[in-house]
């Protein structure tokens, strides 16, 4: 999501980059395709929005790395350190710095303001595909997780790997809460389910929800945070595949999940309050309303 508008930015195999209204639950802009102002070009493997609202970031198949000017939606940089696919992007808090994990195993960190000069990398620390990636809120330091079940921390930009880290993260503010590990929601993972069964996971930005989407389709609304087996949760349906993301509203209004093989976005409704004349109206509105404290 871009911060001060209503828009989400999304990106697919049929190489175009498409911004969103979610107040108007329409297509605002598309870069690629017949109707495009601009041709993309390449197929997209995942894309984020910095945070000032500027720059839209998106990784290729291809180990190729693009941003584009959100106004504009031309491509203002591009480069391929890489060869694999680019499985993760993202802006620092800031906006100036920009993370990129690929298939290789690999995190370079670029500075955007320096003429997406690469300043940090690392390719020896894990061990398969990483898959999600925060920066803290202050923007000093970086997590990631990957295909193994490793969750690993980095000081910032320069990515210097955190070695003893035991309790030190237990406080720290994220700016995004993307990853699938970590002591806050350990409950995601019921019996007989693996890391990999749990594509995507958000937080609200109130910190009173958790949602995570799965590889039967179906998302499940926890309280947060998911600590204690004891928890229940409640159980969304829609998508028929692989949900592959979700992503929270910065207003926390929305949640949107995206879909893999359906080609699917959906937009639901984050209601948090018992009162069910809300739930009414939201229903009128269309959609589907998700309820916070049903968990």
């Amino acid at each position: 999501p871009a911060p001060n508008e209503r828009l989400i930015a999304t990106v697919g195999d049929d190489c175009t980059l498409r911004l969103w209204h979610t107040g108007q639950r329409r297509l605002h802009k598309l870069v690629g395709g017949k109707e495009a102002i601009a041709p993309m070009g390449m197929q997209g493997a995942c894309v984020d929005v910095s945070q000032d609202g500027s720059m839209i970031a998106v990784g290729h198949p291809r180990g190729v790395l693009t941003v584009w000017d959100s106004q504009t939606l031309k491509c203002v940089l591009q480069n391929s350190y890489r060869k694999e696919p680019i499985s993760v992007v993202r802006f620092d808090p800031s906006s100036r710095y920009l993370a990129v994990a690929s298939q290789e195993q690999s995190i370079d960190v670029y500075d955007i303001a320096n003429g997406c000069r690469r300043i940090g990398y690392d390719q020896a620390r894990h061990t398969a595909s990483i898959t999600h990636m925060d920066w803290s809120a202050d923007g000093q330091y970086l997590r990631s997780t990957d295909n193994a079940a490793t969750l690993l921390y980095w000081y910032g930009p320069v990515l210097k790997p955190f070695t003893d880290h035991t309790g030190f993260f237990r406080d720290t503010r994220w700016a995004t809460e993307s990853v699938v590990l970590g002591w806050d929601r350990k409950h995601i993972f019921g019996p007989g389910y693996s890391i990999n069964d749990c594509n995507s996971v958000d937080v609200s930005p109130n910190k009173v929800a958790l949602v995570a989407g799965y590889d039967t389709g179906d998302l499940r609304l926890y309280s947060y945070p998911a600590i204690s087996n004891q928890m229940t949760c409640s159980i969304f349906y829609g998508h028929c595949c692989h949900v592959m993301g979700i992503k929270f509203t910065r207003d926390d209004r929305y949640l949107i999940s995206i879909g893999g093989q359906d080609l699917c976005v959906f937009q639901w409704r984050h209601i948090q309050t018992r009162d069910n004349h809300a739930l009414k109206q939201a229903n009128k509105l269309g959609g589907i309303a998700m309820r916070a404290d049903d968990t």
